[in-house]
């Protein structure tokens, strides 16, 4: 006697979205950044501080600010964008060798990161966001479940979107070019 499989479900899975933005309004910004921050004393990335309460009469933030609302939009539609309350954005790390350990959003719904100047390393990992999905498994059992992570690396002018939950960390920035992204969380 042999059991015939019935069906192989492919459950958990966790949207990322990857998308690439517009270079007039790359350029935009990359200016705008680079005359009106210093990147070697930026400020604390988990400390309240948003960009859209530092620099309120930005035109350029407000372009930011609307093409993430239209990312969020479009991609989960009115209904959900309309439950969030809040949202606030901030400069990433930039200098050489700026890494960050591993870490998710807490109470945030959707982060999005733009990627304005990146080149040369601070890859993001994404960690398999399943409790206990890599515990020990030997590398076989790893493999034959799909349990790893997830390493991409970004480039400038690409914007990711992803639910908050999702825990990942940035590997060393290896360039000496200024690397200018922008984190941006919307909270329920």
């Amino acid at each position: 006697m042999k059991s015939q499989l019935v069906e192989t479900k492919n459950l958990f899975k966790t949207p990322f979205w990857v998308f690439k933005m517009d270079e007039q309004f790359r350029t935009l910004l990359v200016n705008f950044f680079s005359v009106h921050f210093d990147f070697a004393n930026l400020a604390p990335e988990y400390d309240g501080y948003s960009l859209f309460t530092d620099k309120k009469d930005s035109s350029e933030l407000r372009l930011l600010e609307n093409e993430a609302k239209r990312l969020v939009i479009e991609n989960f539609g009115q209904n959900c964008f309309d439950l969030l309350i809040s949202y606030r954005a901030w400069l990433c790390g930039s200098g050489p060798n700026y890494t960050m350990p591993t870490h998710n959003h807490a109470n945030s719904a959707i982060s999005l990161v733009f990627y304005f100047q990146a080149e040369e390393g601070g890859d993001l990992v994404l960690h398999d966001p399943r409790m206990n999905a890599n515990r020990g498994y030997r590398t076989e059992f790893q493999n034959a479940l799909g349990l790893k992570d997830i390493t991409w690396t970004p480039q400038s002018g690409d914007i990711v979107m992803f639910p908050s939950f999702l825990y990942h960390s940035v590997l060393k920035n290896r360039g000496s070019k200024t690397r200018i992204a922008v984190a941006l969380d919307f909270y329920s």
